[in-house]
């Protein structure tokens, strides 16, 4: 699910997908403005996850901004990894005008989220942009993949499906 949609979706939407990760579907999210509609339906994904969001705001559209780090210990996850290794995000492309960048998500100490990309390179608890949680059943991206060139991009969408598709067989 990438939602391409400036203004954003709520309501009843969430509780789909929630509904679908409870019968055993994995779920790949994209969506960067969780922090306006985090006390809604979405609630109850994130409350299990173990993550809250925030807003993350660029500082004078500077694309420098936009580079996200892999996190302590998230190159050997299999996210990051299968099928393709050795990513990077620093060939970033202003795409979208506008200097709200996504949201950053911190851990809750609830659920099992593992935060595997974000802001800042040493901190695996706050400033997260990418996130791992419900015995691997939600992908939760918070960065526009349109920050990122295709080059980028192609190579972790490819692991987002395999590893959820892997994920999905792997637990019958």
């Amino acid at each position: 699910m990438a939602i391409e949609d400036r203004m954003g979706i709520s309501g009843e939407f969430f509780t789909y997908v929630n509904q679908a990760i409870n019968q055993g579907t994995p779920v790949i999210m994209e969506i960067w403005y969780l922090d306006r509609i985090s006390g809604g339906e979405v609630s109850m994904i994130l409350s299990k996850c173990g993550v809250e969001a925030r807003n993350y705001i660029g500082k004078n559209q500077d694309p420098v901004d936009l580079i996200v780090w892999p996190l302590p210990g998230a190159l050997d996850h299999p996210l990051l990894s299968v099928p393709n290794a050795g990513l990077t995000f620093t060939d970033v492309w202003e795409f979208w005008p506008y200097s709200d960048l996504g949201d950053l998500l911190s851990l809750t100490g609830r659920g099992d989220a593992q935060l595997l990309l974000g802001t800042i390179a040493t901190e695996r608890n706050n400033h997260g942009t990418l996130a791992v949680c419900l015995d691997d059943m939600l992908i939760l991206q918070t960065f526009s993949s349109h920050s990122f060139t295709y080059d980028v991009m192609s190579l972790l969408i490819e692991n987002y499906i395999y590893n959820a598709l892997f994920t999905r067989y792997s637990n019958p």
